[in-house]
């Protein structure tokens, strides 16, 4: 299962590499960087500033102390693929794509 993410406003890539408690490493397998507590990863995007504005949490990893220390550090919140001020979060250079199913 996957959780995508955004925060409220865009983070400096090069800010969250000077962060102690979480690191930016290079997974080869996927040929990206990704964000690492030692334990638990989370992917994530950048806009043509290198700023991250899409976060993404694959499998069984557990994105909240990477998200908490992220907020805590950069003053913003998280908002999840669920909320619905998710989609008012869509930069212009997101990748992500939304399809939303109705019934009729």
């Amino acid at each position: 299962m996957s959780t995508y993410f955004r925060p409220t406003e865009p983070i400096s890539l090069n800010k969250i590499k000077k962060l102690k408690d979480i690191k930016v490493i290079f997974d080869k397998e996927q040929d990206t960087e990704i964000l690492f507590d030692g334990t638990n990863y989370i992917h994530f995007d950048c806009d043509k500033n290198k700023n991250v504005i899409d976060f993404f949490r694959y499998g069984r990893n557990d994105e909240t102390y990477i998200l908490e220390t992220l907020e805590k550090n950069f003053d913003v919140s998280m908002i999840d693929e669920h909320d619905e001020d998710y989609q008012d979060l869509q930069s212009d250079d997101t990748n992500v794509i939304t399809i939303k199913l109705e019934e009729n």
